[in-house]
């Protein structure tokens, strides 16, 4: 039996952060939670794809990846996003879901490369 895991735009953010730790940093953090001790990591295939498209999204962007400050969808910053609580993180993407905001209400923008 297969085993399906659904790993949300917040986990998958989450999992491109901890790539970028140094050896000694995800020892520190599982200091600072316990609970987290529990996590299982990720698989193979999870993280294949969490680095494919992390490292295509910033060779879209000149090789520069985003600045907290800059905006992300819907009127957000990045840090505005990682910011928001699990509900309401579920709440943002429901308004999609529901067609109350399509991604055609955004104006597309040329992004430069800093």
């Amino acid at each position: 039996m297969t085993r399906t895991t659904t790993i949300s735009p917040r986990g998958v953010a989450i999992a491109g952060i901890v790539r970028r730790f140094s050896p000694d940093e995800p020892a520190q953090l599982m200091q600072l939670g316990p609970n987290l001790q529990t996590v299982e990591p990720a698989s193979a295939p999870e993280l294949e794809a969490i680095a494919y498209y992390r490292d295509l999204a910033i060779k879209k962007r000149g090789g520069t990846p985003p600045r907290p400050d800059e905006e992300f969808v819907g009127g957000l910053t990045y840090a505005q996003y990682f910011a928001l609580s699990g509900r309401d993180e579920e709440h943002f993407w429901q308004i999609f879901e529901t067609g109350k905001m399509s991604i055609m209400d955004f104006q597309e923008r040329d992004v430069k490369p800093n």
